[in-house]
């Protein structure tokens, strides 16, 4: 048996995008749902972030929400 836990903390506010900076780690995936995120800009200042970081990062898009077991084996490892 696995087992997947997911931090609770939650950041948000002035600036808060920028904490990606300072997270450790070696490799992310970032999932999308629609295309906002995108459009607006934040995925490339976060995957910028998570660059800075060092952590390498993967885009999975188009996630339904409360997504699919076929949805979920599709995603980056």
């Amino acid at each position: 048996m696995s087992r997947f836990t997911l931090p609770r903390d939650i950041y948000y506010g002035k600036d808060s995008l920028e904490t990606l900076k300072t997270l450790k780690g070696k490799k992310a995936v970032i999932v999308l749902g629609g295309g906002s995120m995108k459009r607006f800009g934040f995925v490339d200042k976060a995957v910028a972030y998570l660059k800075e970081a060092g952590i390498e990062t993967k885009l999975f898009e188009n996630v339904e929400p409360d997504p699919s077991v076929e949805t979920v084996m599709k995603a980056p490892r």
